[in-house]
């Protein structure tokens, strides 16, 4: 999981949590293409970043990188159409997170 860019500068009346919550964060793992047979970046944020709480965004990043850590030790392939499945229910299991922006 990475947490944007490292906070330099923190303004008067915030603290470095909350600027830190202000940058991109993402979930990022690389896959071998089985046509090109390339490693592809992928990246994944699922409308996490709406998150302005740096509490809750940071419990739900670690909540998707558990998610995506799980579904790979299970046999989860991004190219692979019959896992799109697992794949598109991940914005719903996100839902309760997202609701309270």
């Amino acid at each position: 999981m990475k947490k944007g860019k490292q906070v330099t500068y923190v303004p008067k009346g915030s603290n470095k949590l909350i600027e830190q919550a202000k940058q991109t964060w993402f979930v990022e793992f690389y896959y071998l293409n089985p046509i090109t047979k390339k490693d592809v970046r992928i990246r994944i944020t699922n409308n996490l970043n709406r998150i302005k709480d740096p509490l809750e965004k940071s419990a739900g990043f670690e909540e998707l990188l558990n998610t995506y850590k799980h579904m790979l030790e299970n046999g989860y392939n991004p190219f692979d159409k019959r896992t799109e499945a697992k794949e598109r229910e991940l914005p719903l299991h996100y839902q309760k997170l997202s609701s309270s922006l």
